[in-house]
């Protein structure tokens, strides 16, 4: 999925800032299955304070209108964050289990 087709282009600072905060989360006392959450919750007030300060509020449908866009891009930059995060994680375990093997798995061969 490419999150930058729905992702606001003046939001995209956001999935780094959620990144961080997510590793400094990650290093305290705080449970990793709430990471996810927090981190949703931090880009929904980050994206709406954004939303809300750049946008000129002319009724309750435009407040509507950014509060549902203040949510979905919110979480979709918490989701790209916590994607960021994986890959990252995939890449680093990948390269230990490569640099943990043999160099010639032949040697290792029953027969």
């Amino acid at each position: 999925m490419d999150y930058t087709e729905y992702i606001s282009a003046e939001l995209y600072v956001l999935i780094p800032i959620l990144y961080v905060l997510g590793a400094v989360i990650k290093n305290s006392r705080i449970k990793d299955w709430k990471i996810p959450f927090i981190l949703g919750g931090a880009g929904i007030l980050l994206a709406g304070l954004w939303i809300f300060s750049a946008n000129t509020i002319t009724g309750t449908q435009q407040v509507l209108s950014m509060i549902f866009a203040s949510i979905t891009q919110g979480v979709l930059c918490a989701a790209a964050s916590v994607y960021t995060d994986n890959l990252y994680r995939q890449l680093k375990e990948k390269n230990r289990e490569q640099t943990d093997t043999p160099a010639d798995k032949s040697d290792t061969a029953v027969g």
